[in-house]
């Protein structure tokens, strides 16, 4: 719902360059800078972060107009789920089911 809130405000998904609107413009390499865009933007200052230590989730953004996103996780163990997700290298995130297990999802 973060993600949708902010595609709201600003017309597009966070991690491209608005120069209209420096509010709405931001790089994003990893899941901190997401967490800090979406603070920075009002959208919200508290993203989920993995319970797992050292280990963080995946964002990327839809080159161009940013008008798309994946959000990736990676899993402990193997999932049926891993069957119906994104594969492959999608908006910037290796959601490959090998060596780690990444689940993914994307608008």
């Amino acid at each position: 719902i973060y993600l949708e809130t902010y595609s709201s405000k600003c017309g597009h998904y966070p991690g491209i360059t608005d120069a209209g609107r420096p509010e709405c413009s931001a790089t994003i390499t990893n899941w901190t800078d997401l967490t800090q865009v979406m603070n920075n933007s009002g959208v919200t200052s508290q993203l989920p972060q993995d319970p797992v230590p050292g280990r963080s989730y995946y964002y990327g953004v839809e080159a161009g107009e940013g008008l798309g996103y994946v959000v990736g996780a990676e899993l402990q163990q193997d999932n049926n789920k891993l069957r119906d997700d994104i594969d492959g290298t999608s908006s910037g995130v290796d959601c490959s089911d090998s060596p780690k297990m990444i689940y993914c999802i994307g608008s």
